[in-house]
């Protein structure tokens, strides 16, 4: 029902749902307007991102995305004869990688909206950095990355977005626009800071909102609290019709819930004045849940108790005496991956799938 967006890319994409990641801050901001999905493989390039395309976006299917970011170079720009060769792609050949990428999606769907990002810069001192922190005395001294080399990718990628007359954002140029960029905006010489993803956020919202994917211009997938008549709910559901299901190729789980849930994308929500409520009430409406999921055999988190654990729970864990904190997400995340874990739905331990070789 939702429309969906897709985050393509390497792991500074598949890392964008971490705290303070672009991704999550992306899922927030379009939060009951889209689903938004990230297909992110750390260590890819573009060469090995091909062999996804038929997996991730298959011909035929009955609900193509609305838009798709493609977010590639970092690996493809290693270079050769250092460490991370392996990954190296020449920057002609990562331009017509980019092309076949994007000409599948527009075979797929020629309304979907391509957005192309390039490589961040790098900071070469950083990258050196971090080798020392991972390897002591036996760390390479040259890095396997430099910014010089990052630029002609960057180039490239721009440039082809241009042909196509794709959206682009130029990472590589943006940052380098803020004095400092290298500490303020990268972590190891490469990956995001929060200060880094929240640039990435930034780019990505403008870039969609001048396509025409503005997230407060899109429709709520369903009414929001306040069109619904407490003594007559059934009649802002009215004008809905159950919609189709098709499975997706990865196993998908859904928060299905209230605000706690729709603000559960925020930085740090747990996913990342209130007189009018109480706690003894709140406690009648926890204790009925548990006593279903016992009657069902299904599994339950006591939230309403865990919480009460610990001292000081009201200012630690309720940011205004009902929606969380970030160390109240925290708590619910653990919960969640908890009862997660014991039911056999371990991400450990999740097998791969034809997306994932």
């Amino acid at each position: 029902m939702r429309p969906q967006i897709v985050l393509f890319g390497d792991s500074i994409t598949e890392q964008s749902f971490r705290v303070g990641g672009w991704g999550a801050a992306l899922a927030d901001t379009y939060s009951r307007k889209a689903d938004v999905l990230v297909r992110g493989y750390g260590g890819y390039n573009t060469r090995w991102a091909l062999f996804l395309l038929h997996h991730l976006f298959p011909m035929g299917s009955e609900k193509p995305p609305v838009s798709v970011t493609i977010f590639f170079g970092a690996n493809d720009a290693a270079l050769l004869g250092r460490t991370g060769e392996r990954q190296h792609v020449p920057v002609e050949e990562y331009k017509e990688n980019l092309r076949r990428i994007v000409q599948h999606l527009k075979n797929r769907s020629p309304a979907v909206l391509v957005v192309l990002i390039t490589p961040p810069p790098v900071d070469e001192q950083g990258r050196l950095e971090f080798a020392r922190s991972l390897y002591g005395d036996k760390a390479t001294k040259l890095p396997e990355r430099t910014n010089e080399s990052a630029a002609v990718y960057a180039k490239q990628c721009v440039e082809l977005a241009k042909e196509l007359g794709l959206p682009s954002i130029n990472l590589w140029s943006k940052m380098q626009e803020t004095e400092g960029w290298q500490k303020k905006f990268l972590s190891d010489g490469l990956h995001l800071t929060a200060e880094g993803n929240a640039v990435v956020h930034e780019e990505v919202v403008r870039v969609f909102s001048e396509a025409g994917l503005s997230a407060p211009e899109m429709p709520y997938d369903f009414p929001h609290h306040s069109e619904i008549d407490g003594e007559n709910p059934e009649k802002a559901f009215q004008n809905l019709c159950a919609g189709s299901h098709k499975s997706n190729m990865r196993p998908q789980i859904v928060l299905f819930g209230d605000s706690i849930t729709e603000q559960s994308f925020t930085s740090a929500g747990w996913g990342t004045e209130l007189p009018e409520r109480t706690n003894e009430a709140t406690a009648v409406y926890a204790r009925q849940c548990v006593e279903l999921a016992k009657e069902l055999g299904l599994p339950s988190i006591d939230l309403w108790s865990k919480m009460q654990e610990t001292e000081g729970w009201q200012k630690k864990f309720l940011s205004d005496g009902l929606h969380l904190t970030p160390e109240g997400n925290a708590v619910v995340h653990e919960e969640v991956e908890r009862v997660f874990n014991e039911a056999g739905v371990s991400a450990s331990n999740m097998g791969g799938n034809p997306e994932n070789p």
